[in-house]
Parts: structure tokens; C-alpha cells; sequence
């Protein structure tokens, strides 16, 4: 069983956007203030309000079920592939990673979705072209503990390193339909395996959404649902014009904020040094000086 890392308690501190936890992706500084300036956060709001009547919809039809689908694959049809629809992904179902099969690849468009084909799904060319691969679980599986599957070990985290590592696609979301991840293949060196993501409760944020009878675009939550859109739906992977995709903005500017708060602090250290070397130079008892 792969070494598991438990997470100080500072560490484990949630997003004030409720639904969700930000485990060490991105710094909750830039979630938090630097996100709102982005031009993302106020271009797409109408569209991402389109999309949440539409998760809305599904949600008030499959809320009652998706506890009783037995399997995978009934969740997957009837719930899990209908969000990542309505998120706007083009998705290739049951594909292939050397012999092992993560569920989805997610595309960007049609002609990327195309040209994987093209390619084929046995073939790694194929990876080549989806901007994330994604992995679904049965509902009530915990996303951090192993279990046997068909005889099988799997511990989903490892799974998915494992799908990532070998595919070369620089993200993946694992879910179980409740809870959704964004896990990066390439880690920083503070970042710490099994221990990087993004995780947002969709059923929480959904049903905190219902409350909201109308207005939600006045509402907090609808800042919950705006981060759920932008960083699990294709608008976040984009590049427009001249702009990095949203993720890797929220990337760079996460670890820039994490060095500038290293170098403050070993500056504020070096100075607390200093000023104490000389008060205790110039303390007359001492006879230093």
C-alpha cells in the first residue's frame, strides 16, 4: 500500500466557498481575491448561469436515484456523463491507457475529439488531444480508501496517478457524482502526492442552490457554483487571445503568492535576528560593547 500522507490541521482549512476544499492545488489567497479580477469571472457568468438551470433540472430528476444505482456504470449514464455534458465537455467513454481504462477523456472541442479518434483509442497518440481524463466511482465510495473491486485492489488516488503518468494529460477530475476532484499530474515541490486538489461537493452546492428560489445570481453560493464551472468545465483549459488557461494562471499565481510569502517571512526571521543580536550587544549588564 502506497505511503499516505496526513495533512496538518492548517492545511485541511476550507475555502470560505463552502462547497468546497482547496487541498494545497492552488493558495485560497488567489481562489480568494485574484480569481474576482480574472476576466473569465465576469464573462461567462450568463453562460454559467444557463448551466446551472440545467444541472438544477437533472439534479430535482436524479437526486432520489443516484443513492440506488447499484453500479458504476448506471451513475455514470444517468447522472455523471450528463454533468460533464452540460459542463460543456466532449467526451469519449471507456477508453484506454496501456492495457487500463479510465473512464472518460474529456475534449475541448470536436476536432480535438476527432482527431483522437483518428488516431485511436489504443493508441497513446490518442492522448495527445484530450485536455483531461476522468475516473468515476460508485456514490457512496470514499475517494481516499481502498476496496476491492472485482478482486481488485484500488486505491482511486493511485489509480488516477497511474492514468495520468502514463497518458501525459496534465489533469484529471475523479468523482464519485458527489464529490468531484481536480488533480494535477505534475506537482510543485511543497505539494504532496495523494494530498494535491481541488474538491468541490456537487451535491451540497447543488441542493444550497435550490434554496435560492430564483435569485440566484444575487446569491453567495452562485461564487460556488462559478468556481465549480470555471475550474471543472473546459472554460478553465482554454487558451483566448493572448491569456494562459485560467488553470495555469491560478497555478502560477498560487506558487508566485506562496514564494513572495517565503522570501517575507525569512526576511521578517533574518530581521527578529538581528534586532535581537543587538539588543543583546548593547544590554550594559552583558559588557559587550
Amino acid at each position: 500500500m502506497p505511503k499516505r500522507y496526513r495533512p496538518k490541521a492548517h492545511e485541511q482549512m476550507k475555502l470560505p466557498f463552502g462547497t468546497f476544499h482547496n487541498n494545497e492545488l492552488f493558495s485560497n489567497h488567489w481562489l480568494e481575491n485574484r480569481l474576482l479580477l480574472e476576466p473569465e469571472w465576469d464573462e461567462l457568468r450568463e453562460q454559467a448561469k444557463e448551466v446551472l438551470n440545467g444541472l438544477l433540472k437533472l439534479w430535482k430528476k436524479e437526486s432520489v436515484r443516484v443513492e440506488k444505482y447499484e453500479n458504476e456504470a448506471s451513475l455514470e449514464y444517468a447522472y455523471i456523463q450528463p454533468v460533464l455534458s452540460l459542463l460543456g465537455w466532449k467526451i469519449i467513454y471507456q477508453t484506454n491507457v496501456r492495457g487500463r481504462r479510465p473512464d472518460y477523456a474529456l475534449f475541448l472541442d470536436d476536432e480535438s475529439k476527432d482527431a483522437a479518434l483518428t488516431a485511436g483509442k489504443s493508441d497513446l497518440k490518442f492522448w495527445k488531444f484530450p485536455s483531461l481524463l476522468a475516473d468515476a466511482k460508485a456514490w457512496h465510495r470514499n475517494l481516499d480508501r481502498p476496496a476491492l473491486v472485482e478482486n481488485q485492489r484500488e486505491y482511486p488516488p493511485e489509480q488516477i496517478e497511474w492514468y495520468l503518468n502514463n497518458s501525459g494529460v496534465e489533469y484529471a477530475v475523479l468523482t464519485n457524482g458527489c464529490k468531484w476532484r481536480l488533480i494535477p499530474r505534475v506537482l510543485s515541490t511543497e505539494q504532496r502526492r495523494f494530498q494535491t486538489y481541488l474538491e468541490c461537493d456537487l451535491e451540497r452546492l447543488l441542493k444550497e442552490c435550490q434554496k435560492t428560489e430564483g435569485v440566484i445570481e444575487w446569491s453567495s453560493i452562485f461564487k460556488d457554483f462559478l468556481l465549480f464551472y470555471l475550474f471543472f468545465g473546459p472554460n478553465g483549459f482554454r487558451s483566448i487571445k493572448d491569456r494562459l488557461p485560467l488553470v495555469e494562471r491560478a497555478r502560477k499565481g498560487s506558487s508566485e503568492y506562496r514564494l513572495g510569502i517565503g522570501r517575507d517571512l525569512r526576511n521578517r526571521a533574518f530581521e527578529a535576528v538581528r534586532l535581537s543580536m543587538e539588543g543583546f550587544l548593547k544590554f550594559a549588564p552583558n559588557n559587550l560593547i
